[in-house]
């Protein structure tokens, strides 16, 4: 992924857990109404520059399209299906255009155990 830069993705990520774990009750159902939570890892890492990025994931939309993102606002895409895009900045590292299996297969995820 090295996803991209994100103009709007200007969060924390101490709040974006928060979020994710103290989020509406609503919210989750809705998540795993639209694709099941348990068929995208939690964390995706990806080498860029040298450097390793950490991509938490921070939804699912309705078509099953999983948003990740790291803590310095680069994002990116993928669904459980298809291969990582980048969001803004079109470079990419070690997750870029990789499938959902290829990334595990490579030891680039991170599960949560239910």
């Amino acid at each position: 992924m090295v996803f991209g830069y994100g103009s709007t993705m200007k969060f924390s990520l101490a709040s974006s857990l928060v979020f994710c774990f103290l989020g509406s009750p609503g919210l989750g159902r809705q998540a795993q109404a639209a694709q099941p939570a348990n068929d995208f890892p939690f964390l995706i890492t990806c080498e860029y520059n040298g450097a390793t990025q950490f991509f938490y994931l921070s939804r699912i939309d309705a078509a099953g399209l999983a948003t990740y993102v790291s803590p310095n606002s680069r994002a990116g895409t993928i669904s459980v299906d298809g291969k990582a895009k980048a969001i803004g900045e079109p470079t990419g590292g070690s997750c870029l255009d990789k499938t959902l299996d290829e990334l595990q297969s490579a030891g680039q995820t991170r599960s949560v155990a239910n």
